[in-house]
């Protein structure tokens, strides 16, 4: 998943949605020759990867801040250190009907790259063999996300100022 979710962030049409140098994001969306559309976003945070991580992964305090659209979320199974299921929802935006998703996520740290500085990955993606562990509610479409997840590249230029950078 690490290999696929960089081949897919060095694709060349990727069309830019926003450049935003004030304040650090800049994004891209593409879609794919099966339709299926996609947001890459990239920018910088003070704190470290753990401190990130921690943001992430937390289904209901910082969820709620960065993302107007979450309804809910609940960590399900632990399969191995690395390997969790997660249970997402997400609210009506529009006309667009509510989502749930069962995901898979793992995390993978590859310490040779970002120049020996090492790189936490956070990959998910939608798992038919795991759809049967929370019931489908009435009013939701269940979604099917191919790959999702944060590259997470520690930036910092000194102990004292962490840095990360979060695409």
């Amino acid at each position: 998943m690490v290999k696929k979710m960089n081949e897919l962030s060095k694709l060349t049409d990727w069309r830019e949605l926003l450049i935003d140098p004030t304040v650090g994001v800049s994004s891209w969306i593409r879609t794919s020759d099966e339709g299926l559309k996609s947001m890459k976003v990239v920018f910088e945070v003070e704190g470290t990867v753990a401190d990130v991580l921690l943001v992430i992964t937390d289904q209901e305090s910082y969820r709620k801040i960065y993302d107007p659209a979450y309804h809910s979320g609940l960590f399900l199974e632990k399969l191995d250190e690395f390997t969790w299921i997660f249970y997402q929802r997400v609210k009506k935006v529009s006309i667009v009907a509510s989502r749930d998703f069962m995901l898979t996520f793992h995390f993978h740290y590859a310490p040779d790259e970002n120049n020996g500085r090492g790189v936490m990955y956070f990959i998910g993606f939608s798992d038919p063999a795991i759809e049967n562990l929370v019931p489908l509610p009435d009013d939701v479409v269940r979604g099917d996300m191919p790959i999702a997840g944060w590259k997470l590249e520690d930036i910092s230029s000194s102990l004292s100022h962490p840095k990360t950078k979060v695409t």
